[in-house]
């Protein structure tokens, strides 16, 4: 059983989940933003934590990484980005200190994503779609299948789309024709039932945001 825990963190409220497989008692944390104490309060004691999957590096995403590898010392945890978003890391000390979000430091990407890769937690996998255009490098994972926390296929759409919204465009890396071009070609062709978990606020479905014109 596969079920999906939401911690939003830092003064940005940003979405960190939490997916653990209760079967193969293993987690997966996607963009672990800060607050690391109430991340791991909700991973089961005797679960592994076997990966960090990266939307994007943008400080409010990525701030607690470093902190939460250095709480499972010696253990082989994946750490997984689009190669593009290395110019989003190499700004995160200058992000913390603008934004005023703790950054816990440096950390190493060991293993690359891309478009149609798939990526695994116990029997499930998420396809990976890249989505540019809030930053370089950005993607998304979609799981086409039911789990128990919610019934129908979802995707971990970081800060491409968001209620009744999406991402700004204004930060190194934003490209608005690009971010629309994803959302175009990308998140709105997935199923209309589609739960769509973004990066700050509550969720939407694929079908709700197609109701929005979005203007190219």
């Amino acid at each position: 059983m596969l079920t999906i825990t939401t911690v939003p963190v830092t003064i940005y409220e940003q979405n960190a989940r939490v997916l653990v497989d209760t079967k193969n008692q293993e987690a997966v944390v996607v963009d672990p933003g800060g607050d690391v104490d109430r991340i791991i309060a909700v991973i089961p004691p005797a679960t592994r934590l076997r990966a960090i999957w990266i939307t994007h590096s943008h400080i409010d995403h990525v701030g607690g990484v470093a902190d939460l590898l250095a709480r499972y010392p010696g253990a082989p945890i994946a750490v997984m980005a689009h190669p593009d978003d290395g110019m989003n890391q190499a700004l995160l000390e200058l992000q913390s200190q603008r934004l005023g979000i703790p950054y816990s430091g440096a950390f190493r990407v060991t293993d690359t994503v891309h478009e149609g890769m798939t990526v695994c937690i116990g029997d499930h996998d998420f396809t990976v779609y890249e989505t540019p255009g809030h930053a370089q490098g950005h993607v998304s994972y979609f799981l086409s299948t039911s789990i128990n926390t919610f019934k129908g296929p979802l995707v971990l759409s970081g800060d491409t789309v968001f209620k009744r919204g999406m991402g700004r465009t204004d930060l190194p890396g934003g490209n608005y024709d690009q971010l629309i071009e994803s959302i175009k070609t990308k998140l709105m062709t997935l199923p209309p039932e589609t739960v769509v978990l973004s990066g700050h606020g509550p969720s939407t479905t694929i079908h709700a945001e197609s109701q929005i014109r979005y203007m190219g």
